[in-house]
This record gives C-alpha cells, structure tokens and sequence, in this order.
C-alpha cells in the first residue's frame, strides 16, 4: 500500500503514469532500505544521477532531493 501511495505522489507531480516513474519508485525505495531509513537521514541525502530519464521526477519527489536545493546532481554521460 505504501507503494501505491508513492507512485501516487509521484504521478501527481509528474503529471501522468510512465515506465521510468515505476523505475524511480523501486529506485528510492531499494536505496533506502540500503542506506538507512529517510527519517533518519535528516537532510543528508544527496543524489547523484547518471541520465535525464523521467525516474529523476520520482526521485526529487519521494527524496525532497532537487537541483533547486542543490541535493540533486546530473552526470548524464
């Protein structure tokens, strides 16, 4: 159900259902079950990612991580 919430979100900040967003979903959540809980993490979260796909979208969504806050980097080779 947590899941269905989250792509939720995502979609809505998005803008529509697309494979990359399910992609950035499964993306965030297996990084947090590797690194820590979010609540954990406290605003120490950067992101560095390798291309410009839509699952970036997700990302920014679920991990509060944007270019704006400079927590998110784009490396797109």
């Amino acid at each position: 159900m947590l899941v269905n919430m989250q792509l939720k979100r995502v979609i809505d900040f998005h803008g529509h259902l697309c494979p990359d967003l399910v992609i950035g979903c499964k993306a965030y959540e297996l990084a947090m079950k590797t690194l820590c809980h979010r609540e954990n993490l406290d605003g120490g979260l950067i992101v560095i990612a390798e291309n410009t796909t839509n699952a970036i979208d997700a990302i920014q969504c679920l991990s509060g991580c944007t270019l704006g806050n400079q927590r998110l980097k784009i490396h797109d080779f």
